[in-house]
């Protein structure tokens, strides 16, 4: 979807339908560093810390999968680095962490995402920013380096298509 908003062109693109993986496996499959996807306490948000304090040692309580003691490290260190995050000893806020939680994953997309276009660029001559699935980008390659290649598919696609209308059209 394309659309302008005061003088800009903003295109949003289902990135997942081009690279079907989760932004954690991101910087180990582009090789981008010094960037992590970050923790959240997703499911800590109730009507007990409904504004916006939460409690960093029950972060997790409420998560599927318990977090590991490093996994609680890296939350506090986030918590730490985060202007204004920290409210106290055990205490949050919930919206500062979220705003850096959803910038991280923002970064993240942006760098895997031109590192995939790059390589699709520099590999298989093909811009990214044109197609819109991983199924889209396959057509698109062999449309240019396969069937292009064959000099008579023309000639093979007419035959099929006969030989079907022939098949299936004479029990009409």
């Amino acid at each position: 979807m394309t659309l302008k908003f005061k003088g800009k062109q903003l295109t949003f693109k289902d990135t997942y339908a081009l690279i079907s993986t989760s932004l954690a496996s991101f910087p180990k499959m582009f090789g981008l560093s010094n960037i992590q996807k970050e923790i959240y306490p997703y499911n800590h948000f109730n009507k007990v810390n409904i504004n916006n304090i939460g409690t960093i040692l029950e972060a997790d309580l409420y998560e599927t999968k318990q977090w590991t003691e490093e996994q609680f490290e890296i939350f506090n260190e986030n918590i730490d680095k985060i202007e204004n995050c920290r409210i106290d000893e055990f205490h949050f806020d919930m919206k500062a962490y979220c705003v850096f939680y959803c910038n991280q994953d923002v970064r993240i997309l942006k760098q895997g995402h031109s590192k995939f276009r790059y390589m699709c660029l520099e590999y298989l001559n093909i811009n990214v920013d044109k197609v819109i699935s991983a199924a889209s980008l396959a057509n698109t390659y062999f449309k240019h380096n396969v069937y292009s290649k064959i000099d008579n598919l023309k000639n093979m696609e007419e035959k099929l298509e006969n030989l079907f209308k022939e098949l299936f059209m004479e029990e009409d």
